[in-house]
């Protein structure tokens, strides 16, 4: 087992259950960390590090709820809230796609969520190197923004729901989305979303 991997055991529960259990120490806070899983194949530090990242699931239902509006189901019927379910996941995955665009295409990139993920990564860490420890691998590179700027949400928003031209708003819209505009919109004003361009 590398350093720094974590103690991995067996175990059973009354019922004759066999699960995993993975004890974890974060490097960085010396948080201690107890995992129970049925999930045998994976290294323990997988398991650990996938239920670490699972505050960016949750922060995917809150801008879920809070960014496009999903305060409550559309219908009753477990067919219609499967429906909506899925389209909100399509809803949420094409705004990641078109975020990536317009970083990848177009430099355009949330700048201020960038900085302020690098000096979280920074501080952990430095947190990590003072007790003696280095972060896992997987932390230092799979770090996501858990959150799309609620300014690509409004501009989004904002001419899908009113009347007016979506071209409107290049005339004075944020820096973070200047170049992208007149670069993703055809003559008749819709985004063009090509396959060969993600």
């Amino acid at each position: 087992m590398p350093p720094g991997s974590p103690p991995d055991e067996i175990v059973e529960t009354s019922q004759g259950i066999t699960l995993r259990r993975i004890r974890y120490t974060h490097p960085a806070t010396g948080e201690a960390h107890e995992f129970l899983t049925s999930e045998l194949m994976l290294p323990p530090g997988v398991i650990a590090f996938l239920y670490l990242r699972r505050w960016d699931l949750e922060k995917v239902f809150d801008e879920l709820k809070n960014k496009l509006g999903a305060q409550r189901a559309w219908a009753s019927t477990a067919t219609a809230k499967q429906m909506q379910a899925h389209l909100l996941c399509l809803a949420h995955n094409l705004i990641q796609l078109f975020e990536r665009h317009l970083a990848h295409a177009h430099q355009v990139r949330n700048e201020a969520e960038v900085k302020r993920r690098a000096q979280r990564l920074a501080q952990q860490q430095a947190l990590a190197r003072k007790r003696g420890a280095t972060l896992p691998q997987l932390v230092q590179t799979h770090q996501r923004l858990t959150q799309t700027s609620v300014k690509l949400y409004r501009w989004i928003r904002g001419p899908l729901l009113q009347s007016a031209s979506p071209r409107r708003p290049i005339a004075r819209p944020d820096p973070f989305l200047r170049h992208s505009l007149t670069q993703s919109l055809d003559t008749h004003g819709w985004w063009i979303c090509r396959a060969d361009s993600f």
